[in-house]
């Protein structure tokens, strides 16, 4: 799972954004009990810069922001990716299968880089069918996208 005893989310310094998220268990109370700690906090916001509910569950675009307890001065910023979920809303579905087979076939565009990256489900680089494909057998529930690297 993302949050619990061992660490999931994976904060990746060279783009600053965070990987590793699961899906059904990528809540915001989950990502604060895994993220928070004795000296920081952090506040979680949906790619249009709302605060998330405890509740609601974290997608592509989202950032999360730490914050010094002792201070509340911010610390850092990094964008959430969750391969496969290119339309932010922290699942892996249908409409995200059809974005990715569009962008692969020339016939659509993805502007957002974040969902493109996303959109790169086997992460080699190019989103094309085989990201599709992965995409579909995450939806049946047949094989997991890996969501961090390591």
């Amino acid at each position: 799972t993302i949050c619990g005893a061992e660490q999931h989310i994976v904060i990746i310094e060279e783009d600053m954004h965070a990987e590793g998220l699961v899906l059904g268990a990528n809540t915001v109370a989950d990502c604060k009990a895994e993220l928070n700690t004795a000296e920081m906090y952090v506040v979680i916001k949906n790619i249009n810069g709302v605060t998330l509910a405890d509740s609601d569950l974290v997608g592509t675009g989202a950032t999360i922001t730490y914050y010094d307890r002792t201070t509340n001065a911010e610390v850092k910023t990094v964008t959430v990716v969750l391969y496969g979920d290119v339309d932010g809303d922290g699942l892996v579905g249908m409409a995200d299968k059809d974005t990715v087979m569009l962008k692969a076939v020339g016939a659509a565009e993805i502007e957002n880089v974040w969902f493109l990256q996303a959109a790169d489900a086997n992460r080699d680089g190019v989103v094309d069918a085989f990201d599709a494909a992965l995409i579909n057998l995450q939806i049946a529930n047949r094989y997991p996208i890996v969501q961090k690297i390591g």
